[in-house]
């Protein structure tokens, strides 16, 4: 979902101030680029896109813990108990990056979904 917080600008006017948007971006603002009126891009600056990039990076790793610690678990024959997947995972991250995962207290109603019983 686009924000009305970010500056939002035509294609025409882009062409026309294209340094003068470059000079927003370096402000922090995001550009929303629009077409007849509706959000056709989104304009960040290299550091803003760094940074969304090394969160999705890390998002994925997250997911592909918590698939190989259900895959584990599985293989054992063992139901899974999503406060205590999310609490190795937690402990796991904490041991390679030295911090927390993101919204970790937000991801155990989505263990609890992912969930696998041994049948």
């Amino acid at each position: 979902m686009v924000s009305m917080a970010n500056d939002f600008i035509t294609v025409k006017k882009v062409r026309e101030n294209f340094a003068d948007t470059l000079d927003r971006l370096a402000e922090g603002k995001h550009v929303v680029v629009t077409r007849d009126g509706v959000p056709a891009a989104v304009m960040v600056s290299p550091q803003e896109y760094d940074l969304i990039q090394a969160l999705n990076d890390e998002v994925a790793e997250y997911h592909r813990l918590l698939a190989d610690a259900a895959e584990q678990r599985y293989l054992k024959g063992e139901a899974l108990d999503g406060d205590k997947v999310v609490t190795w995972l937690d402990q796991r991250h904490q041991e390679q990056y030295g911090t927390l995962a993101p919204n970790l207290e937000d991801i155990g109603d989505v263990a609890d979904y992912l969930t696998v019983r041994a049948s």
